[in-house]
């Protein structure tokens, strides 16, 4: 694993074990989960909401204060990127708990940062039948996944962090990069829904 790959496997390390402890103001994941099982008698209400708020806290998001520091400076991303990152990665956390899965798995971990790479996910379980919820998945397998969900996010990121719009033209860009949070967040959840639905 080249530098840059292993230092955004470090990160994204990071960021899913804030998602699943908390963070500051952001409970963790099971605490989230729980609550919105307290406020919808239905799972699939719950999540729609859940996707629904999470995604505009992503546009929104901005600097979220416990975050960045040497990993931002690191692998070169604005905190806001990681921000987002980290609300991608606790949504799609907390719909795989009320989808019943335990999030302390390992193969669970991969599969939820595997959701940040949205239909790609779908599209490769698909093509190689791969049941991930079918028993133990083989070493194999989950680490091709790590290798695959580290390539497209280091790429994405790297692509969202120098666009000319965020560094030229600061409003425009911000308007641009939010929309783009928008739609990215949204369908990460929607991926996440069909992912951890195929029990």
């Amino acid at each position: 694993m080249s530098s840059t790959n292993q230092q955004f496997s470090e990160l994204l390390d990071y960021l899913f074990d804030k998602a699943k402890d908390g963070l500051g103001a952001f409970e963790s994941a099971s605490v989230l989960a729980q609550s919105y099982r307290n406020d919808y008698n239905n799972i699939n209400d719950a999540i729609e909401a859940l996707i629904r708020n999470e995604t505009w806290k992503a546009t929104c998001s901005g600097f979220i204060s416990g975050l960045g520091g040497w990993f931002t400076s690191i692998v070169l991303l604005p905190t806001n990127l990681v921000s987002v990152l980290f609300i991608q990665i606790r949504l799609v956390a907390t719909i795989a708990i009320l989808k019943g899965h335990d999030i302390t798995s390992f193969n669970t971990k991969w599969i939820i940062l595997g959701c940040l790479c949205g239909n790609l996910l779908s599209s490769l379980l698909k093509n190689k039948s791969i049941s991930l919820f079918a028993g133990k998945v083989g070493v194999v397998a989950i680490n091709n996944l790590n290798k695959l969900v580290i390539k497209q996010l280091s790429t994405k990121l790297i692509v969202q962090s120098t666009s000319s719009f965020t560094k030229f033209i600061p409003i425009l860009g911000g308007v641009i990069s939010g929309g783009m949070d928008y739609y990215a967040t949204k369908g990460i959840g929607e991926t996440a829904v069909t992912i951890f639905s195929g029990r």
